[in-house]
């Protein structure tokens, strides 16, 4: 883990610009609205300022994660029971979170997880393509079949073939790096 303490500004700008549209996924996964899960992921982001020198990894897959999803999950209840006019909303909120067996939550955040990896690849990798070849792997995403994007774009159903292969084995590699860099 590149940031051992929150002293170290490069590493911390890095920190947040990874985790942060993951906080944020996790937040608004509970149901939140995006205005009360940005108040939510500045909160965390602070508490983890604060703490992140108290966090030791005891390497097993996903200790961080699990750590990060206990700080997200403990400062939504705080955020609601801070706001007195939503006390029901805090019930409902902290029986539906309280719910979850830790197992599901640790599937949810696994899941929010490998998306939000596979989103920063993407983002890393797609300019890498031409626009036909970006075009062509997205609606295949969409289940469209091969023949059908072929003519949409035309191009041969080889080119589309050739081309999802190449972003796919790209975009995996690329996925594998960011696993292995941000734990």
């Amino acid at each position: 883990m590149k940031i051992k303490s929150a002293d170290n500004d490069e590493a911390w700008g890095e920190f947040v610009q990874i985790y942060r549209p993951y906080i944020m996924r996790i937040i608004c996964s509970f149901g939140l609205q995006e205005k009360d899960a940005e108040d939510i992921s500045q909160t965390t982001l602070l508490k983890l300022w604060e703490r992140i020198s108290e966090f030791t990894h005891n390497s097993r897959k996903g200790a961080f994660r699990a750590w990060l999803a206990r700080v997200v999950k403990n400062e939504t209840i705080n955020f609601f029971r801070k706001k007195k006019s939503l006390d029901n909303k805090l019930e409902s909120l902290t029986a539906k979170i309280s719910e979850f067996p830790k197992s599901d939550l640790e599937k949810r955040v696994e899941d929010e997880w490998n998306d939000h990896i596979a989103n920063l690849a993407w983002k890393s990798i797609e300019n890498e393509f031409d626009e036909t070849t970006r075009q062509s792997f997205l609606l295949s995403l969409e289940k469209i079949p091969v023949d059908e994007i072929a003519e949409k774009l035309g191009i041969t159903t080889s080119t589309v073939y050739v081309g999802k292969s190449r972003i796919t084995q790209k975009l995996q590699q690329k996925a594998r790096l960011l696993k292995d860099e941000y734990i």
